[in-house]
């Protein structure tokens, strides 16, 4: 069953309050889902094309496209790729080290599951393989390395200090934006002498 690309947690386009725009995004953000389902998706050889009629992205099997791993291998693959993923992740603290240590293992159970059961799964080449690997591994490093440092936690504080100063100027200045008086701007140049 497909879901609409609006109900799969993207920013909606018409006019919202500023703060729960926000809010919306950074939850998007935080929520690992969508690059769960894109992996997914990618490795049963599926692809999002948009229909027209429905108004919504769908994941359909193109004739070209290549599976490169069974359901059952997907399934398998997907454990050490959830694992690492997780918003406990993203709000942590690594270091260069740390993040290099979990990215490396990871990569070497992805490895170690492919040449164990090869054949049950159903993967056709080592190109393949690399592939599958790839794709997890670059996942998890990327997501990984928004912990650098608390980079992500940083980030989710300085926008949450630009919400609280927007509201603040909000209730400063009740003119709707970008409508000002002329008196109002000269006041403000001349006051800051």
């Amino acid at each position: 069953m497909s879901e609409s690309y609006m109900d799969a947690g993207y920013p909606q386009q018409y006019s919202v309050a500023p703060s729960q725009m926000q809010e919306g995004l950074l939850q998007y953000q935080l929520d690992a889902n969508e690059i769960i389902l894109d992996i997914q998706n990618s490795l049963l050889g599926k692809k999002q094309i948009f229909n027209p009629a429905n108004n919504i992205m769908e994941w359909k099997k193109e004739p070209d496209s290549i599976q490169l791993i069974n359901e059952k291998g997907m399934s398998a693959l997907l454990v050490p790729l959830q694992s690492r993923l997780t918003k406990i992740f993203v709000l942590s603290d690594f270091d260069d080290e740390q993040i290099e240590k979990m990215t490396i293992e990871v990569g070497n159970n992805v490895v170690d599951t492919l040449y164990e059961h090869w054949e049950e799964y159903d993967v056709k080449s080592i190109a393949a393989a690399s592939m599958i690997t790839s794709l997890i591994v670059d996942a998890v490093y990327a997501t990984l390395c928004k912990a650098k440092r608390h980079n992500y936690l940083t980030f989710l504080k300085t926008t949450q200090r630009i919400q609280e100063i927007q509201q603040l100027r909000g209730r400063e200045n009740p003119s709707p934006p970008g409508v000002h008086s002329k008196a109002g701007i000269v006041d403000k140049i001349f006051s800051r002498r």
